[in-house]
């Protein structure tokens, strides 16, 4: 979910052709394909770009699990 900016076709956000606004709030649904490594460097990256608040669900465990911005790093809620 991103505020503030306006609706469009678009496939994909390029928060850099967005006036670098970030998505406030992102939720993943996680995948038997998706591994570790990818998914710490999804949460890197999130982190870095501003993302406000991230949510992963897991749907073979039945789990969401959630961090919110504080300062310049996502934490656990």
């Amino acid at each position: 979910m991103v505020f503030g900016r306006p609706a469009s076709d678009r496939s994909s956000y390029l928060q850099w052709r967005e006036e670098g606004v970030a998505p406030q709030v992102l939720f993943e649904v996680l995948s038997r394909g998706n591994t570790v490594a990818e998914m710490t460097h999804k949460f890197l990256f999130y982190e870095q770009y501003g993302v406000e608040e991230y949510y992963v669900y897991d749907p073979d465990r039945s789990s969401l699990d959630g961090w919110i911005q504080r300062g310049v790093h996502l934490e656990a809620r």
